[in-house]
């Protein structure tokens, strides 16, 4: 029987990269941070989420893997294992033993309410059902889709329903003043009203080891670091990057690139093989990121939320390329920020070596002042502000457990 310790079971469902457990896993270090006592669990379907969870001294259940094939499309991953609804089935019954064992008395959730093909359904039926004084968290990033497309989507997998039914308090990641849920998608009352903007998640960062990195990869030049999250379909900009570093590399520059962990071997081979790979250490992952950023001149990245949070949460200027397909969240992301000069982007579609190498060479020089005041236009302390929404929610949850359990023995 679990214990009287305060529980954190963190879902994600992770059909594609490496967002979605990152973005948890800064969440609950963040937690404990503020809250020792809690006890966190993270479920996952990402591969890398091991390696990356461990370093934080955060346990994970492991779900079936499945890869993103297209809008609202997956595959397996699994060795043998050809149906998707097979291991849909075998991750819901893997979340439903989780939440009725690890008796958490807060279910984060990110992005998808009811998880990947309704897989959640089951285990947020138990987390309520069996233990009424539980909350239930969805965390959404700042910008989801189109409206065209989230309102098509929210539709037709009935996720107000979900919210109305599951769900204490809805967090966007966000700040209303670049992106306003509500009104860009038409959010309905009932979710309108649980949603509160934490501002976006930058803060927290502690890059420890950026002086010798720096060290280690400049030799007393210009540093340009490329990193593309998962990678699983970034060869094509870390080959446009290493282009650019042989143009950079007559101006005194080198580089490091972190192709991410789920490129393909063949990719990362053809990279090593590169003629600017003299000049340019390359390394499959990191697990600590934000200190290679800080390392850097510049950054040349794509343009995931997470990443694009620690580029403005550590004033690097940074050149995004964000991703076009199979949603346009990154390049929407990316057009809103430039429009407060926090960021640089380039099209995906407009990688030339020399137009990649005069931005990185552009940006470079952006005075970390101007970025640091351009940081104040921008609710940025979203990882203090959810740490302190969780604490009440589970302040809240645990006080309603104690009084439970004093009536249970009164009566």
């Amino acid at each position: 029987m679990p214990g009287a310790r305060t529980r954190l079971l963190a879902y994600s469902h992770d059909g594609y990269g490496l967002g979605h457990l990152r973005r948890n896993l800064r969440i609950a270090v963040g937690l404990r941070r503020h809250r020792p006592d809690v006890e966190v669990l993270l479920a996952t379907g990402a591969k890398a989420a091991e390696r990356l969870a461990s370093a934080q001294g955060i346990a994970c259940v492991h779900l079936p893997s499945v890869i993103k094939a297209g809008p609202g499309r997956y595959e397996s991953t699994e060795p043998g294992e050809t149906s998707v609804d097979a291991v849909v089935a075998r991750r819901s019954a893997i979340l439903a033993e989780t939440v009725t064992d690890f008796a958490p008395n807060i279910l984060l959730v990110d992005r998808h309410p009811r998880g990947l093909h309704r897989e959640l359904d089951a285990a947020l039926d138990i987390h309520r059902s069996r233990r009424p004084h539980t909350r239930a968290v969805l965390g959404l990033r700042d910008i989801l889709d189109e409206p065209e497309t989230i309102e098509r989507e929210w539709d037709q997998q009935e996720l107000t329903s979900a919210i109305e039914d599951h769900y204490d308090a809805v967090f966007c990641y966000g700040d209303r003043g670049v992106y306003d849920l509500v009104a860009e998608y038409g959010l309905p009352g009932v979710v309108a009203d649980r949603l509160q903007y934490t501002g976006y998640l930058t803060d927290n960062l502690v890059p420890t080891d950026a002086a010798s990195i720096r060290r280690l990869h400049s030799g007393g030049a210009r540093l340009a670091i490329c990193t593309l999250g998962g990678g699983q379909d970034a060869a094509g900009i870390a080959g446009a990057f290493l282009a650019a570093m042989l143009h950079l590399r007559e101006r005194n520059w080198r580089g490091v690139l972190i192709t991410g962990p789920y490129m393909a071997p063949n990719d990362v081979e053809t990279l090593r093989n590169h003629p600017a790979a003299a000049d340019v250490a390359i390394i499959r992952m990191a697990t600590d990121v934000p200190s290679y950023l800080a390392a850097a001149d510049t950054v040349f990245c794509m343009g995931g939320y997470n990443t694009t949070c620690e580029v403005l949460g550590l004033t690097v200027p940074a050149v995004i390329v964000p991703r076009t397909s199979p949603r346009l969240e990154q390049l929407m992301r990316a057009q809103r920020l430039a429009d407060r000069g926090l960021v640089h982007w380039l099209h995906p579609d407009g990688l030339t070596p020399r137009v990649v190498a005069g931005a990185l060479a552009y940006v470079a020089d952006t005075p970390q002042d101007d970025l640091l005041g351009r940081m104040t236009w921008l609710a940025h302390t979203g990882l203090h502000t959810t740490a302190l929404l969780l604490s009440d929610l589970l302040s809240r949850a645990t006080t309603f457990q104690h009084a439970e359990q004093v009536a249970r023995a009164i009566g």
